[in-house]
């Protein structure tokens, strides 16, 4: 059922972008479109009847945790990696304020795919140029391909909208436990124009599209954690940290809110912890 609903959510938005693209002012296409996105997406995850959300955060918790995500004054967003439908829960998620202004940073190859790459295009989803590499844990960048979306998020951020990525950089196949090492680029950027980081980590997204499925829809409880980098955000108008430390700070940051994530899911197997 949900490989069904999944695919009629994509082919719904394959249909109507262009007529959002069409409708909109020039300047709140994307945010229309990311609109459209999320209610889709959050319709298709309330209809499965097995997937049960655990402390999955309301409007409220995004505008009191996520302040400047919530009222647009640019920030970024990090979300942990685990599964194919990673990006399209936070999609569901995220609080409409929130996703309406946010651009996504996803594999450049994925704007190839069929059906889908068309809709990455039209919500707005900017490329990473990885360099093609035999090494699974190669994660360099064309440098000149990248050059110019890197403006593009810098332009994005600095009008007030909000960047969600994945530090990890790809699915962690390993251990969903533990975070894998970050990325420092986006970091760099975040250090240099000096903008809030916010968080979003959900621990059971493995198991409800685990990395080896073709689809997911899975029976599980997923656990919610959002959370702010308190060490990064309250030096926002003095930066101590550089660039390398804000990234390690910023997964200190995120294993913990993983941690946290990881004891609330062994309470749900218990029976301590009901789905809301």
């Amino acid at each position: 059922l949900f490989g069904a609903g999944f695919v009629l959510t994509l082919l719904t938005l394959r249909l109507w972008l262009p007529v959002v693209h069409a409708l909109a002012p020039s300047g709140a296409r994307y945010d229309w479109s990311m609109g459209l996105c999320h209610t889709l997406f959050l319709a298709l995850f309330r209809s499965c009847p097995r997937l049960r959300f655990h402390n999955r955060p309301s409007g409220a918790d995004w505008r009191r945790v996520c302040p400047d995500a919530y009222n647009g004054k640019g920030a970024v967003i990090m979300i942990n990696h685990t599964s194919y439908a990673d990006g399209f829960l936070f999609s569901a998620l995220a609080a409409w304020p929130v996703i309406a202004r946010t651009r996504s940073l996803m594999k450049a190859d994925l704007f190839d795919m069929p059906l889908v790459g068309r809709v990455f295009s039209m919500l707005g989803f900017l490329p990473v140029y990885f360099v093609k590499s035999d090494d699974p844990a190669c994660f360099s960048v064309d440098k000149d391909l990248q050059a110019r979306v890197t403006e593009q998020v810098r332009t994005h951020l600095a009008k007030g909208g909000v960047i969600a990525f994945c530090p990890e950089g790809g699915i962690n196949r390993k251990d969903p436990t533990t975070l894998l090492d970050f990325r420092r680029g986006t970091f760099s950027m975040v250090h240099e124009l000096k903008v809030a980081m916010y968080g979003l980590t959900c621990y059971g997204n493995h198991r409800f599209w685990p990395p080896k499925s073709q689809m997911g829809g899975k029976p599980t409880d997923i656990v919610c954690d959002l959370f702010a980098v308190e060490a990064w955000n309250d030096q926002l108008a003095a930066p101590t940290a550089d660039a390398a430390s804000l990234a390690a700070l910023a997964q200190a940051r995120m294993q913990q809110s993983l941690d946290v994530c990881v004891a609330r899911a062994k309470e749900v197997r218990t029976g301590k912890s009901k789905a809301h």
